[in-house]
């Protein structure tokens, strides 16, 4: 049954052609890559793969071609057959025949490796004619041995080691455990890699899901076992030794129970996994507590009665007769040592799995953090009082820690090895250099053996098993080494071996020695060694039989199954009474074949598409996810929901009269029950969840939907009724909060940062030169994004925003894209409608500014919209007032046009670099969704099938769509800035496109007329405005960047977007200050706060981002005079008394070599002007007298002037601040320019400033000049 493979004959006769010589390893280099993939997505499809591993896969298969074409070369189907029985060891070599001669006999069907480019490759590597039929059949040999490979070998060692993706270090290790593989293509010679093995990390502490995680992989390798003594031994045993042993059939019987019980309980915990959202803990003590509430771990109380202690010896010596052993012997090579030592132990496996459920519920129980959660699996250990102490009394064998029985996968034996591994670096001399880092994931035993030798004296031998090699030590007595005269080692090694390469025999007792069995190397003598007992013995037999048989009886557990499958095939309800029973074929659905991928849906009705989306076989997220985003297209909400419900009324199976009562139906109908008829009412459930979590506006729109969804839940009958509360009450939150009104609140470190103001003024006065640059962008992105984040997918798919009705399935979008439209338009109008030059160029800087910001912001849509504005005609073309543009704005919109050039290329890229939150630019993805809309027809060609692979192109931009929709920012809402925005305006509705454009582009030329030379003179439309700019550097925040979007809390000192960082600041203040204004700038005049034990690192976090942003009336609002009076009256006079607040004397002015509005300006004078005379101040007032806003004079005690003509900013030592600011005392009725109000909110402004006294000396004013 077990024979090695012996390949050595062939291996000795290689092939003329060399695979792997340079100029034909590129011929078949790739050749197998694409059909590798194919297969992988056929066993594993959610596994994913390194482009390594696939390489090196090829490289095995070329391998094995090689093999096959050596000489003699094969010439025939006959000897390619011929070949294989020589290679592979039987029953391998069976299976391959038969599945290569079953595909050739069914006609030529496409194999997922191209036979067309082999075929000729193959008859350069034969040097003969091929035959067609030849090629083909070696290319199914192939196929299913890579098959082989992936499917029982590398994936079962990805998910025993749990890698989410596997790497050619994998497949080698995997290749190295199987004992076939290993053999054939001779991996055991470069076993050891010391550099690429991979330790463990150490777990201190387990969590709730990982003790969930760890026992689901236990269980399913658990239900392994019971499979293999049921399918496996029991078939072999049946009618050899059951005449022997009637009660060995007892056995058998409850070992079903048990199965049945395993499988019973993986589902439970699969359902209730599956029914959790990814980021929540799935709470499994419900089932434990329902199977033991129905007694079901009762069968452990049967078995424990059926194998009891006779029973055990019974068999012991039943096995060890020598009639027996032939005629167990009959089953195949190595069968006997299976059965008399790994068969005895698989049959004491359920006590010890028995025992270990009571660990389990004990440790989650302490984990839980839901009380009812725990209070289950506490009544689970209550009901469970009795079993556990029946368990604990039974008379078993002492476990050790690598016994087969105690053998649990997961994580923790892995740790235990490499431990183990260390410490024999320590203890046994020359056994690192021997072995170095080998692949093993458990330690298995330890023992004391007698190694016996033909003549000799036997010799003490220490033995450590490994689950892929096994090291006998001599013990060493001296205390000092030879060598180097130290401490020398316990032991020192003498033979090892991998288990790949040896087998393992039992020996017959003699008069001498007793308890003896044989390691039999296949390139070395074989070596006897004798345990000090037979338990000692069986142990250690059951374990190296287990392990160097366990790959093939694998194989023959796999083969088994699927026979079955095939013999006794799921009967489903007959088509009549259930429309979903439908078999798949090309007229229903079609698979995307093309691309590698056997389960993506290419195209389907939309039966077949409610069919997968509820599969009993597989659950597939994505493929939900795009359903429930896509399906409006193609169905409504009520069709939907009516054929959910449907599908959910399942009706059993048909059978003839004469077959009702037989066991073979009651066994069907019990496979149909939990196959089938259980899986898909648990999906069906789970998909009416996810509809209701993530797309709950369906139910908000069609009221009768919910209401329908609510009757079916609640009238239902089923016995999975806590499925159902969990569906229900997802709808009831979802009800509660769609009519919930509460105001949102984010979680963040500390307050977002305070309003920043720039002139204040009655808000019918408002334009972009009296709001501050750095608000307008804030406010802008809260907007937009609060616009970006209410638009749901429904909007999007199947270009609704185009329709007729638009209005009404896409108001969310809509709304977005008129907001989006009316704030490009304002900032056109706004700069066409500005006569004067001086104005015009500071509202096109002051534009470029808010789009700096928003940059910063990642509010791509609000920057776009921007660069959309100054790239219209009619401002693009305005050359003159582009020319007193500052260079390093125009450079910041050079660099975001470049966002958009070559297919937003630039802008993906940037996309994809930054952290959240950010507001995409919209119009990128209509495009794309518009493109897949109208060039893919909504059923595929000449057929009625659904085109799925459309809506799958449309949801996969609408996920990138959502993902940006959860991340919030944290600033606070202005309410009168927000109202202004919303109420944008800049034409009236009754204008048509052609209307605003002809509009925009006269004023253009009207101007600035083509091909005009000078600047055309016009007054100013806001004369008392100042203006330069107040910067864009926050003010609350002196010498520190603009706050940096949201980051992720796990990132927050390592992100390149730190708050503390300050290289991405914008560096523009300093030649902001020279663009609007001739004079020499004032020094910046920044209010004192208030006396504060705090830091200043304290201070500035006072700020962070990550703070709460509130959605609603939480907004700063601006105090009255008398609330001002108030809150100045709590100062000490002290602090505000007229002696401390002073203003400070204006700087000296420069000279400026030209006017920003005419190059023959006359210069500003030198001298510089005299101080002012002294004021009257309020002792209430913090900050000093402002000038009024329709003054004439160029000296400004706040920002930095603004001119095209200065290169050289001045420093930033003369824009300090000396003194306190004041505020004048009296009732204001007037705007004036601020830089201070966000830091504290006393420092209020008054409506309008007091006359200032008349200067003593001339000043030059800028309206002067600019009409000089």
């Amino acid at each position: 049954m077990f024979p090695a493979a012996s390949n050595t004959d062939l291996l000795g006769h290689q092939s003329p052609y060399d695979f792997t010589s340079g100029e034909n390893e590129g011929k078949w280099k790739g050749l197998f890559v694409t059909g590798l993939k194919k297969v992988m997505l056929q066993v594993g499809h959610n596994m994913k793969a390194k482009e390594d591993a696939f390489e090196y896969l090829e490289k095995l298969i070329i391998q094995l071609l090689g093999m096959i074409c050596s000489r003699p070369s094969p010439h025939s189907v006959l000897e390619v057959q011929d070949r294989i029985q020589k290679l592979f060891p039987p029953p391998i070599d069976e299976w391959v025949i038969d599945v290569a001669s079953y595909a050739a006999k069914q006609g030529r069907k496409k194999l997922v490796f191209p036979v067309e480019k082999i075929h000729p490759l193959l008859k350069e590597a034969l040097q003969h004619k091929v035959d067609q039929n030849v090629t083909y059949y070696i290319c199914v040999v192939l196929e299913y041995i890579a098959n082989d490979m992936l499917q029982h070998v590398v994936l079962k060692y990805v998910k025993l080691s749990r890698h989410g993706e596997f790497s050619t270090q994998d497949i080698r290790a995997a290749m190295c455990y199987d004992k076939v593989f290993c053999d054939l293509f001779k991996l055991a010679d470069t076993f050891s890699v010391s550099e690429e093995a991979d330790e463990p990390a150490a777990r201190n502490s387990l969590t709730y899901s990982e003790v969930v995680e760890d026992y689901m992989q236990w269980e399913r390798q658990y239900l392994r076992d019971l499979q293999m003594l049921l399918k496996v031994f029991r078939e072999q045993l049946a009618d050899k030794l059951e005449q022997e042993n009637e009660d060995l059939e007892l056995v058998f019987q409850s070992l079903e129970d048990i199965t049945e019980l395993t499988v019973s309980l993986i589902s439970q915990v699969e359902d209730v996994t599956e029914m959790t959202d990814i980021n929540q803990t799935p709470l499994v003590g419900v089932c434990f507590l329902e199977t033991a509430e129905n007694w079901e771990f009762e069968v452990y109380d049967r078995y424990s009665e059926a194998f009891n202690y006779e029973c055990q010896r019974m068999l012991e010596e039943l096995l060890c007769r020598p009639d027996i052993e032939v005629t167990v012997s009959t089953a195949g090579h190595g069968f006997v040592e299976a059965v008399k030592f790994y068969f005895p132990k698989l049959l004491l496996e359920p006590f010890y799995h028995c025992r270990q459920y009571f660990d389990y519920i004990s440790l989650l129980s302490k984990l839980t953090g839901c009380p009812k959660d725990k209070s289950d699996f506490d009544q689970a250990l209550s009901v469970l009082t009795s079993l556990k102490g029946l368990m604990e009394s039974q008379k078993l064998p002492s476990r050790t820690s690598g016994d087969i029985s105690t053998r649990m996968s997961g994580k923790g034996n892995k740790e235990v090895a490499v431990q183990k591994f260390s410490e024999m670096k320590t203890l046994v001399e020359g056994f690192d250099d021997a072995l170095g880092q080998s692949y093993f994931n458990e330690f298995m035993l330890e023992d004391n053996f007698q190694k016996l030798g033909s003549g000799r004296k036997p010799s003490e031998r220490h033995a450590y098993l490994f689950d892929a090699f096994i090291c006998l030590c001599k013990p060493n007595y001296r205390r000092t080494s030879v060598v180097t005269g130290g401490t020398q080692f316990d032991y020192r090694l003498k033979e090892y071996y991998y288990l790949t390469k040896v087998e393992v025999r039992d020996k017959e007792d003699t008069e001498e020695w007793k308890n003896m069995f044989e390691v039999i190397p296949r390139s070395q003598p074989p070596v006897i060694l004798a345990a000090r007992s037979y338990e000692e013995k069986s142990n250690w037999m059951g374990a190296l039989v287990m392990l160097t048989t366990k790959s093939m009886l694998d194989r023959i557990l796999d083969r088994i199954l699927s026979d079955e499958e095939k013999k006794h095939p799921l009967r489903l309800p007959p088509v009549e009474k259930y429309k979903f029973a439908v078999e798949d074929c090309d007229n229903n659905i079609i698979f995307d074949k093309d691309n590698g991928n056997h389960f993506l849906i290419k195209g389907a009705t939309l039966l077949k598409l409610i069919e997968r989306l509820t599969h009993h076989q597989y659950f597939d997220p994505n493929f939900i996810n795009t359903f429930l985003t896509t399906y409006r297209s193609f169905c409504s909400p009520h069709e939907f929901l009516s054929l959910l419900m449907d599908r959910f009324d399942i009706p059993d199976p048909e059978f003839p009269q004469s077959e009702s009562e037989s066991i073979h139906t009651r066994e069907m109908m019990k496979r149909f029950r939990k196959e089938y008829r259980r899986h898909v009412k648990l999906r069906v459930l789970n998909v009416m969840k996810q509809w209701v979590l993530h797309h709950f506006y369906d139910f908000e729109r069609n009221p009768t939907l919910q209401a329908d969804l609510e009757y079916f839940l609640d009238n239902t009958d089923d016995s999975k009724r806590s499925i159902f509360e969990s569906v229900k009450k997802c709808l009831k939150k979802a009800v509660e909060n769609s009519n919930s009104e509460q105001e949102r609140m984010y979680p963040a470190v500390k307050s977002p940062p305070t309003i920043e103001w720039h002139i204040r003024c009655p808000m019918k006065e408002w334009n972009i030169l009296t709001l501050h640059p750095i608000e307008v962008a804030r406010q802008l992105t809260l907007l937009e994004f609060d616009y970006y984040r209410t638009v749901k997918p429904s909007e999007l798919v199947g270009s609704v925003w185009t329709k007729k009705n638009k209005e009404e399935l896409s108001p969310n979008l809509l709304k977005m894209i008129k907001h989006t439209t009316n704030v490009t338009r304002w900032f056109v109008r706004t700069i066409v409608d500005a006569d004067n030059i001086d104005e015009r160029a500071a509202i096109v800087s002051r534009i470029l500014e808010i789009m700096i910001v928003m940059l910063e912001l990642n509010n791509f849509n609000g920057v776009l919209a921007v660069v959309s504005a100054m790239g219209s005609a009619s401002v693009h073309r305005l050359s003159l007032t582009w020319g007193y543009v500052p260079p390093k704005l125009k450079s910041a919109l050079e660099e975001a046009q470049d966002l958009q050039n070559d297919h937003y290329k630039r802008y993906q890229e940037k996309l994809r670099s930054i952290n959240p939150p950010c507001v995409p630019f919209f119009g990128m993805y209509l495009t794309n969704i518009l493109h897949i809309e109208e060039g893919n027809l909504d059923f595929l060609p000449n057929t009625d099938l659904i085109n799925f692979g459309k809506r799958r192109k449309v949801a996969e931009i609408t996920s990138e769509i959502r993902q940006f929709q959860y991340s919030h920012y944290c600033f606070q809402v202005e309410e009168k800035i927000r109202e202004f925005i919303e109420k944008l305006q800049p034409f009236s509705p009754d204008m048509s496109e052609n209307e605003i454009s002809d509009y925009l582009y006269n004023k253009s030329q009207e101007i600035e007329p083509r091909g005009v030379k000078q600047v055309t003179k016009f007054s100013r439309k806001w004369p008392e405005l100042n203006l330069k700019s107040p910067g864009i550097k926050p003010r609350h925040l002196p010498g520190k960047s603009h706050p940096a979007p949201l980051l992720p809390f796990s990132s927050t000192s390592t992100s390149q977007f730190s708050l503390h960082s300050s290289s991405s600041r914008m560096t523009l203040d300093s030649e902001l200050d020279c663009v609007l204004n001739n004079h020499t700038p004032s020094k910046t005049l920044t209010p004192s706060s208030n006396p504060s034990a705090t830091s200043p690192e304290d201070h500035f976090f006072e700020h962070s981002v990550f703070a709460p942003v509130l959605i609603g009336q939480h907004s700063i609002p601006s105090a009255s005079p008398k609330e001002t009076s108030n809150l100045h009256s709590q100062f000490g006079s002290g602090i505000l008394s007229p002696s401390n607040c002073n203003p400070p004397p204006l700087p000296p002015r420069r000279t400026r070599d030209s006017s920003i509005s005419d190059s023959a300006s006359p210069r500003v004078n030198d001298d510089p002007p005299p101080p002012l005379p002294p004021r009257r101040v309020s002792p209430r007032t913090p900050n000093p007298p402002l000038p009024r806003r329709n003054s004439s004079s160029t000296s400004s005690e706040f920002g930095q002037s603004l001119s095209p003509s200065v290169n050289v900013p001045p420093p930033i030592s003369e824009r300090l601040t000396n003194g306190p600011l004041t505020i004048p005392s009296q009732s204001p009725t007037g705007g004036q320019s601020s830089c201070g109000s966000d830091h504290h909110s006393e420092f209020l402004f008054p409506i309008r400033a007091p006359k200032l006294p008349p200067k003593s000396a001339k000043s030059v004013s800028l309206s002067s000049i600019g009409q000089n």
